[in-house]
C-alpha cells in the first residue's frame, strides 16, 4: 500500500477486520525502502518453499509516481506472481468514481517519469509479464487523458457516508485477479 492514509483506511476499517483477517497489509509509505522489500521477499519466498504461495497485491495512486512504485516492488519481487491492483485508470466509472476537484493534471517531471517508465515495462515485457501489460496499459491512459489522480480520491468520506470505497475497490478487484 502506497500512502499510510489509505492503509489506515483499510485496516481500521471494521468491515476489513472482520472479513480480511488473513490479510497481511503493508505500507511503504511511499517508495518501499530496501528493508520493506526485503520483508516482503522473505515472506513470499518462506510461503513458496512450504507449497503455500502468498498472494501478493500493490494498492498504489494512478500516478506516475504510484506506478514508479509499483515497478520499484516488481523488481525485488520477481517469479512471486504479484498483481498491481491499481488504481486503474481503466477502472474508473466502472467500480468508481473521481469527484472532478481531485482529478489533476500531470506535470512535465510526471510526463517524463511516466514516458520512461512506459519504455522501461515495454523493455521487460518477457520478464514480468501480465504485471507490465497492466503497467503498460494504464501508462498510456495516463498519458493520454493527462489526468491523475491519488487514492484517497477514491476513500473520500464523502464518496460514501457509510462504506469504505477503497476497501470495496480493492475487494472487487482481488477476487477477480486471484484466480
Amino acid at each position: 500500500m502506497e500512502k499510510e492514509t489509505a492503509f489506515e483506511s483499510l485496516v481500521l476499517d471494521p468491515h476489513f477486520q472482520s472479513s480480511c483477517h488473513t490479510w497481511l497489509v503493508v505500507t511503504g509509505k511511499g517508495y518501499p525502502d530496501h528493508a520493506t522489500r526485503n520483508l516482503l521477499k522473505r515472506l513470499i519466498d518462506s510461503r513458496q518453499r512450504q507449497n503455500n504461495p502468498l498472494p501478493v497485491y500493490i494498492v498504489t495512486d494512478a500516478d506516475p509516481h504510484g506506478i514508479a512504485i509499483a515497478v520499484c516492488y516488481a523488481r525485488t519481487l520477481q517469479n512471486t506472481g504479484l498483481r498491481w491492483v491499481g488504481v486503474h485508470h481503466s477502472h474508473r466509472g466502472r467500480l468508481f468514481t473521481i469527484p472532478v476537484l481531485a482529478q489533476l493534471a500531470l506535470t512535465s517531471r510526471e510526463r517524463q517519469l511516466a514516458c520512461n517508465l512506459l519504455t522501461e515495462c515495454n523493455a521487460n515485457m518477457a520478464q514480468f509479464g501480465a504485471f507490465c501489460e497492466d503497467i503498460c496499459r494504464e501508462l498510456a491512459i495516463l498519458l493520454e487523458t493527462g489526468v491523475k489522480f491519488e487514492i484517497e480520491a477514491i476513500a473520500s468520506p464523502t464518496q460514501a457516508a457509510v462504506s469504505n470505497p477503497l476497501l470495496e475497490y480493492v475487494l472487487a478487484i482481488v477476487p477477480r485477479i486471484a484466480h
